[in-house]
């Protein structure tokens, strides 16, 4: 029983899923092999206002309004850009906030996998996140799923965790 108890200790775990939102509409079926149709302009915050896109995919606090937008497009090489503007300063250019290499098209899914690493009090940690994008006639859905490793003081800690946003998908200009 204490060695029992001190595995626990040593290494602890958790597990967060949440299931597709039942009251969202269906994803629609995978779709060709051509994800460009992804380069369109999205709000930065989601359905709820309280996650960041941007942040989110790329693991950045960025400096943004409420109402900011991001738009997304393919480089040359193959690279997605995210850039951000504010559409109530229309005098502010608008600025890439990352780009990232780490970018396939899965049967008509966009899958952006990224590693983040944080350092705090007392605290560090290391996350494999791969976000899995698909359209709908009004939202970028994103299925976010994170693995994760760091230690709190001296206790050691994993953990994985998946879930659901959306993003409102913004007409073309």
């Amino acid at each position: 029983m204490t060695a029992a108890l001190v595995a626990a200790l040593v290494l602890a775990a958790c597990a967060v899923h949440r299931p597709y939102p039942v009251n969202w509409e269906p994803l629609p079926p995978s779709s060709g092999a051509d994800c460009r149709r992804f380069e369109a302009t999205y709000r930065d915050r989601d359905d709820t206002g309280r996650l960041s896109l941007v942040s989110l995919l790329f693991g950045r606090y960025t400096r943004h309004y409420r109402e900011a937008q991001v738009t997304f497009r393919f480089l040359p090489d193959g690279r997605l850009e995210a850039s951000v503007r504010d559409p109530g300063d229309p005098d502010r250019a608008p600025h890439v906030v990352a780009e990232s290499a780490n970018v396939a098209c899965r049967e008509g899914r966009l899958a952006l996998s990224d590693t983040h690493s944080e350092a705090g009090a007392g605290t560090v940690s290391v996350a494999r996140v791969t976000a899995t994008m698909t359209l709908t006639d009004a939202w970028l859905v994103v299925h976010r799923s994170a693995d994760e490793i760091g230690v709190a003081i001296v206790v050691p800690a994993t953990g994985t965790t998946s879930s659901w946003m959306r993003f409102r998908r913004l007409p073309p200009e």
